[in-house]
């Protein structure tokens, strides 16, 4: 029972770091994106503010080994909780460090050791920012219009990229080069110098920082200052550097590069897939790159956000009477002492309220009032000493220790100070911008110019190009398909033989996780299965990707069987050998031939009597491959066999008999003498000869094409003969056939020629004997030749090495009175893809195949009345009940057929990198050409005769070949 919907078989797969493709995935939209990247970061920053003030303000209590108890106790059962549950090691030593680890940050941000927390925090963010530009900057090299040599050539450059790397190879240069210098190489290097610059600017900034602070202390603005200067300098300097780089350089396109490569950084994988050929981050998934911020922001709040005082930025607006007086405000709570809140006098938690007293001066001169008026004379002096006090007690707690702000805002809120509420406001703003602003800045003089040098060379977007692309930008699919070729990766298994990345095919992306789909020739070599109603994309999607593919691999003979005179793939499979011969010598290029039966269109000969191994079979084997070529042999049976006996028996007669034909015009001439001729020596009965109509009738179709009939007897030029479809050269070195035929003009005769191709290549390989030489075979419309014997013909092309690709529209196709296919293709094939499936006996056959998974299905309770009941504590009473049921449903089956771009797939046993865990999946679908492209082929002019040596162009009514005189 699946728990994910998810097909991928992680476990399966062999090893796949350092994969070429490097495709980037995304889920979401960039809108959602950016969304989800701002809340995070909005969450971190609350939090860390919230952790930085209470650890400081509760430091007498949070220092203490109390809390280091507790603290020990509460992840001891947290890391015992996930051991039982049987996680990951690491998750488990993790819950057992927090607690220790955050009673000594602690301690540190409570103590002297704040200082070595600040320095802590700098390096961290200093680290951080560095892995940040990293990321992207490798993001940006997995472009898929990034050629290989530049991407090869870039990587040696750019490594290592840890700060660390860069201050090693100052120290000591590396002496040997893996390569001879190149103008990129030394444009990079001279990139990389101007990154490395960062790293020193940004311990500069901090050193200026720390002795602005420390010429300003004690004014409460002096941490300030020391972060403005720090933020400012550093941008200031990020700016004019990435600005230096290329003048033309709008400054906004150095932040949207910021900004673009921080949401990548917080949002990419977001899924955390581990499929072949995704690129991969070197910093984990997105929760281990989320938690890297996490850490490095909590460390900036806590050691920077009290050095800076919190940010009192309404001093220089209001002035600090605001303050003064706010903290000279009486409250219920004047009797708790500030300074044991604020760890000044531990132990006096409830002190007595000072004594005020009136001093001499105000003593003598209440002793000179009336009677009447000293009591309240007295009463206003005293309380002038107390709010004289107290903001002489807040004036030194504000120069003393930064909490007392928080103090001074409680208390001016409870006040309803206008003043106070809006300084508050302004220091949480200060809070929490300071830290990801002190990120940013040390982020933006580090990689802000190898970032806009990485996005105008690598990258570019729709306004600007990338210098590194080729001056054409190729179709999508194809940049794809090219790297996947191109790759030089190879997985290594123990005991196993190395998986090579090239060896598989590109087939499309995971329609739901968006991860590619490669598809092992080892899969393919099992045969496929591709259905899809007309028009569904069967074709375009489908069948010429993979053709294409297999043909520019230049190893393997391809033989496309085309039933139903598909143009464009007729074209598709042309302009790809023309791809493939294009850059190779005259000797090594791959032959295209092609057979047709259209009306005055050239073609080559396909003769199957002058096959060179057909001529070296045995009687008997020659009987059979023209009885089930031809299609007459109807099976076991009552009746049937018997026909099928008269059909072997007559051709076993002829052939006895010692008569030589090398054609079915031949053949079909013996036929027709019925009064004498052939049929005087052969010993055949009238009743006989009667039963064998059907072979009579088949072999007069066949012998009205005239490119099937063709011997060195007519008057034809010898290149026609020299280069006619051999299918002993086919399974022997690589060559493209293409059988091009129209079942409108001669059903009978297309259904026999697909099968006597098909034959003849078998007998050719099997033949041939063991060899590593593949002829990929690809039948479209395939339900016209099919028989009951296609088992045993599946089952011999898979020894003989001839994978067989079968397409037609639906299963039920296969299903007739006569025989039903439906099992034989779906156990003889190891490779299934439907484009869409309109009728239920294939959704039916799906649903079942997609495997099972567990759901739940909730309910409630209503009353007659229509209102729901509830629970006694006035919650709405759900029940879930758990059941079982196909992990694909109907309305999966039915939109996946609904969409243009979707197929569904079935891989039954993985390889390689096409580990799926046996399940069907919906897969997304790229077109391999543009439409105008297809346009063109759809439009294209039949290839000419003049061009083509090899081809002649049969007439149009039935005239046969003149044979030679003499």
């Amino acid at each position: 029972v699946a728990t994910t919907l998810d097909a991928i078989n992680v476990k399966a797969l062999p090893p796949t770091k350092g994969m070429e493709f490097d495709y980037r995935t995304q889920v979401y939209s960039d809108a959602f994106n950016v969304y989800a990247a701002v809340i995070r970061s909005v969450w971190v920053c609350l939090i860390g503010l919230g952790v930085a003030v209470g650890l400081r303000v509760a430091g007498a209590l949070t220092i203490g080994p109390l809390f280091l108890s507790i603290a020990t106790t509460v992840s001891v059962a947290v890391a015992v909780s996930r051991l039982l549950a049987a996680e990951t090691p690491g998750r488990v030593y993790a819950a057992l460090a927090f607690g220790p680890l955050l009673w000594l940050l602690s301690v540190a941000a409570n103590t002297s050791l704040l200082t070595v927390l600040l320095l802590t925090s700098f390096l961290c963010a200093l680290h951080h920012a560095n892995q940040m530009s990293r990321h992207y900057a490798l993001w940006m090299h997995a472009n898929v219009f990034l050629p290989r040599q530049v991407r090869q050539s870039w990587l040696s450059v750019w490594r290592p990229t840890e700060w660390y790397g860069y201050v090693m190879e100052a120290i000591l240069p590396p002496k040997v080069r893996r390569h001879p210098a190149s103008e990129l190489d030394r444009l990079e290097r001279r990139e990389r110098s101007h990154y490395a610059l960062g790293f020193a600017l940004a311990c500069v900034a901090f050193l200026l920082a720390t002795l602005v602070y420390l010429l300003c202390v004690p004014a409460p603005l002096a941490g300030f200052v020391a972060v403005a200067v720090f933020v400012i300098a550093l941008t200031a300097y990020g700016i004019a550097h990435a600005l230096a780089y290329d003048k033309t350089v709008d400054p906004r396109l150095v932040f949207r590069t910021l900004g673009r490569a921080y949401v990548s950084w917080l949002t990419y994988n977001f899924h955390g897939t581990l499929a072949a050929g995704v690129f991969q981050s070197p910093y984990g998934f997105t929760f281990g790159r989320y938690l890297r911020t996490v850490v490095t922001l909590f460390l900036i709040s806590i050691a920077v956000l009290p050095v800076a005082g919190y940010f009192p930025l309404g001093l220089p607006l209001f002035g600090y009477d605001s303050f003064l007086d706010a903290a000279a405000t009486p409250m219920p709570w004047d009797g708790i002492s500030i300074q044991a809140l604020l760890n000044d006098e531990p132990g006096r938690i409830f002190p007595p309220s000072p004594d005020i007293q009136l001093s001499p001066d105000q003593a003598d001169y209440v002793e000179h009032l009336p009677a009447d008026q000293r009591d309240a004379a007295k009463e206003d002096l005293l309380a002038f000493n107390r709010t004289a006090y107290a903001r002489a007690d807040a004036a030194q707690r504000l120069l003393g220790r930064p909490e007392a702000v928080l103090w001074v805002y409680l208390r001016g809120f409870l006040s309803r100070d206008p003043r106070v509420i809006v300084s508050a406001m302004f220091a949480f703003l200060g809070c929490l911008l300071a830290p990801p602003a002190i990120l940013a800045a040390m982020w933006l003089a580090i990689g802000g110019r190898v970032l806009v040098h990485h996005f105008l060379t690598l990258e570019g977007d729709g306004n600007c190009k990338a210098r590194y692309h080729p001056s054409e930008r190729p179709p999508l699919w194809d940049t794809y398909f090219q790297r996947l070729r191109e790759s030089e990766f190879v997985a290594e298994v123990p005991e196993k033989p190395g998986i090579a990345e090239r060896d598989h095919l590109f087939m499309g992306f995971y329609a739901d996780q968006d991860y590619p789909i490669l598809l092992s020739r080892a899969v393919l070599a099992e045969h496929a299965h591709i259905t899809g109603d007309s028009g569904a994309g069967k074709s375009a999607l489908g069948i010429a990707p993979l053709i294409h593919q297999l043909i520019a691999g230049g190893e393997d003979s391809i033989v496309v069987i085309d039933l139903k005179g598909d143009r464009t793939l007729f074209e598709a499979v042309r302009d790809s050998v023309a791809r493939l011969n294009a850059g190779r010598d005259p000797e090594a290029r791959i032959p295209f031939r092609w057979f047709t039966n259209r009306p005055e269109c050239a073609t080559y000969v396909f003769n199957p009597f002058l096959q060179e191994d057909m001529r070296n079979v045995t009687l008997h084997q020659k009987v059979e491959i023209l009885v089930k070529s031809l299609g007459l042999d109807y099976g076991e049976g009552y009746g049937t066999s018997y026909y099928s006996g008269v059909h072997r028996f007559v051709l076993k007669q002829l052939l006895e008999s010692g008569v030589q034909f090398d054609s079915f015009r031949e053949l079909d001439d013996y036929f027709r003498d019925a009064s004498g001729g052939v049929w005087k020596d052969i010993d055949i009965r009238p009743s006989l000869r009667d039963d064998a109509t059907h072979l009579f009738t088949t072999v007069a179709s066949l012998a009205s094409l005239d490119a099937l009939n063709i011997t060195p007897k007519h008057r034809l030029p010898a290149p026609v003969m020299d280069q006619r479809i051999d299918m002993g050269k086919v399974v022997r070195s690589p060559h493209v056939l293409y059988f091009y035929m129209h079942p409108a003009l001669e059903e009978a005769a297309v259904r026999a020629v697909a099968k006597l191709a098909l034959h003849s290549l078998l007998v050719a390989a099997v033949r041939r004997g063991a060899s590593s030489h593949r002829v990929y075979t690809v039948v479209d419309e395939f339900q016209q030749v099919a028989s009951e014997d296609l088992q045993i013909f599946l089952r011999q092309a898979r020894s003989a090495k001839i994978p067989v690709i079968l397409a037609n529209q639906t299963l039920s196709d296969l299903r007739t009175k006569q025989f039903d296919l439906i099992p034989t293709v779906l156990g003889n094939t190891r490779f299934r893809q439907v484009f869409s499936a309109s009728d239920l006996l294939q959704q039916n056959i799906l649903i079942e195949a997609s495997g099972e998974a567990v759901y739940e299905m909730f309910s409630y309770k209503q009353s007659e009345g229509g209102q729901v009941q509830v629970a006694p504590d006035g919650k709405v009473w759900y029940t879930a009940t758990e059941h079982i049921g196909p992990r694909m449903r109907r309305n999966t089956i039915i939109q996946a057929s609904d969409d243009e771009c979707t197929s569904l797939v079935h891989v039954t046993r993985g390889h390689g990198f096409s580990q799926f865990g046996g399940f069907l999946f919906p897969m997304r679908c790229l077109f391999h050409i543009p439409l105008r492209e297809y346009q063109r082929r759809e439009e294209a002019a039949w290839p000419a005769q003049s061009d083509h040596p090899g081809t002649f162009t049969p007439p149009l009514d039935d005239s046969r070949p003149t044979a030679p005189s003499g």
